[in-house]
C-alpha cells in the first residue's frame, strides 16, 4: 500500500461502525475495478484509489491538527467518495472520460439494493440515503466545476451536518 491511511485510521478510532461500513464500500469498489472497461485510460483501480487517499492524508494533515478538523462522518464520506469517484468510467460508454463524474454520481445515487429499477447498475452497501447523496456529490465534485457549486454545509450521514464543498474540493485536489 502507498499510504499509512491516516484519515481511515482516525475514523476507525472514532467510529468503529462507520469504519466497518467504509470497509464494505471499499471492498465493493475494488471488486468493481477488477476489470477496467476503458483500458486506454489511466488505470483507476486500487493503486489509483490508494494514491488519492494518500494525497488526502497529506492535504488534511494540518487540518486534522486544528480545531476545524474533519469529523468522523466527513472522513467517512470523503474516503468513500475517494474509492468511488471514477466508477463512471466502468460503464464503458464512449463519452465516459468527459462525463464520468456525472456517471459516478448517478451510479452511487442509484446504488441501493432496494432501488429496484433500470437506474441501478451497481449495488453498493450504503444504506443511509443522506450518506449516499453526500458520497455521490463529493465523488462528482472531484471535478472542480461540480465541487464549487455544492453548498458549504449539508446533511451528510443520518442527520449530521458536514462540509460538503470542502470535502469535494479536497478530493479534487487529491485526484
Amino acid at each position: 500500500m502507498l499510504t499509512t491511511r491516516l484519515l481511515y485510521n482516525e475514523l476507525r478510532q472514532q467510529s468503529a461502525a462507520l469504519a466497518a461500513e467504509l470497509d464494505a464500500i471499499i471492498s465493493e469498489a475494488l471488486v468493481l475495478w477488477q476489470n477496467q472497461h476503458l483500458r486506454t485510460f489511466t488505470a483507476h483501480g486500487e493503486v489509483h484509489v490508494r494514491q488519492v487517499e494518500a494525497n488526502l492524508d497529506a492535504l488534511t494533515r494540518g487540518l486534522q491538527a486544528s480545531p476545524q478538523k474533519l469529523q468522523p462522518n466527513e472522513i467517512f464520506v470523503l474516503v468513500a467518495a475517494c474509492c468511488l469517484h471514477d466508477i463512471g468510467m466502468q460503464l464503458g460508454e464512449r463519452d465516459a472520460r468527459e462525463k464520468h463524474a456525472q456517471y459516478a454520481f448517478d451510479l452511487i445515487l442509484n446504488s441501493h439494493a432496494r432501488h429496484d429499477n433500470e437506474e441501478r447498475r451497481v449495488t453498493l452497501p450504503i444504506n443511509d440515503r443522506n450518506a449516499r447523496q453526500a458520497i455521490a456529490a463529493v465523488a462528482r465534485g472531484h471535478w472542480t466545476n461540480f465541487a464549487v457549486k455544492l453548498d458549504s454545509k449539508d446533511t451528510i450521514v443520518g442527520n449530521t451536518e458536514g462540509r460538503l464543498r470542502l470535502l469535494a474540493l479536497l478530493l479534487a485536489m487529491a485526484d
